[in-house]
């Protein structure tokens, strides 16, 4: 969705996932983790990490909708 907001054109999620990390380095590991487990049809018994998604969701909304 970032992508499609700032480049006006939609790519997929692959896509977006290696855009993300290139314009959110601080973000990689859970965006590479996301992205590797969309990918490899991952397992919902793994640990949750709603905490760092939840933060992750925050600080982009953040960015795109501006103060």
């Amino acid at each position: 969705m970032e992508h499609l907001l700032t480049q006006e054109n939609q790519v997929s999620k692959l896509q977006a996932a290696d855009d993300a990390v290139a314009v959110l380095p601080h973000w990689s590991t859970l965006i590479i983790w996301a992205r590797d487990w969309w990918y490899a049809d991952g397992s919902d018994d793994e640990a949750s990490r709603l905490d760092e998604v939840t933060d992750f969701v925050a600080d982009v909304s953040a960015r795109l909708l501006g103060p």
